[in-house]
């Protein structure tokens, strides 16, 4: 009989992957799967996902049932609970993508001291899957393959407060505009008022298209 699987993204700015290949690999095994409504839905089984550790919990888990935690918020070291995670078919229909999401690679040798990639798989970098296993003929990353990368569609991620300067954390971020494309603030100190302020600016982009200087954000 198939089970009924429930999903929530606790905290993802962008469709979640690993969410994704649950739902791709449940529906190889004929289950129903959906994001999790606490109001109407009675899961046979749950899978929540959190990128961030300083996020909080979702509040609405149900009880009764299975719920599976994974995602470096919740452990660096979690790993999806599949064989051959890497190379499943992420189910794109689940977020309405257009476009593939994947990683080639696991492992890095940096060990950023703010970084949580070497915790969780590695200072090694090794293949994990081909562009084969995540890229179904998306007409999006065809586009770029034959006529370059737009930048409209380019998010970049901006680390502050770490070892940068404020002026050098905005020239960053100014630069990126300057080129089209699409800066994230991440704040390393997420107590410190200046690197909450300057997330909430960036990061909300009718803000950041209106207010063009930090020094003109009123918040």
């Amino acid at each position: 009989m198939a089970d009924m699987i429930g999903l929530v993204d606790v905290d993802s700015k962008i469709p979640n992957l690993a969410l994704m290949k649950i739902s791709a690999y449940h529906k190889t095994l004929g289950d129903q799967v959906k994001m999790y409504d606490p109001l109407f839905d009675k899961p046979d089984l749950m899978y929540a996902s959190k990128v961030f550790d300083f996020t909080p919990d979702y509040a609405y888990l149900p009880t009764g049932c299975e719920v599976v935690k994974g995602g470096p918020g919740y452990d660096p070291a979690a790993r999806l609970p599949f064989p051959d995670y890497d190379r499943i078919m992420p189910d794109y229909s689940l977020y309405g993508c257009d476009y593939a999401l994947g990683r080639f690679t696991r492992g890095c040798p940096n060990s950023c001291p703010w970084c949580v990639v070497p915790k969780a798989d590695g200072t090694e970098v090794r293949h994990v899957a081909d562009l084969s296993d995540f890229w179904s003929g998306q007409k999006v990353v065809r586009l770029l393959g034959r006529h370059g990368i737009k930048p409209w569609r380019l998010m970049f991620y901006v680390l502050v407060g770490f070892n940068t300067s404020r002026v050098y954390d905005l020239m960053r971020i100014y630069k990126l505009r300057d080129l089209g494309v699409s800066p994230f603030v991440m704040p390393f100190d997420r107590s410190d008022d200046y690197q909450r302020r300057l997330a909430r600016w960036c990061n909300s982009k009718p803000i950041f298209k209106t207010v063009p200087t930090f020094e003109e954000y009123v918040a």
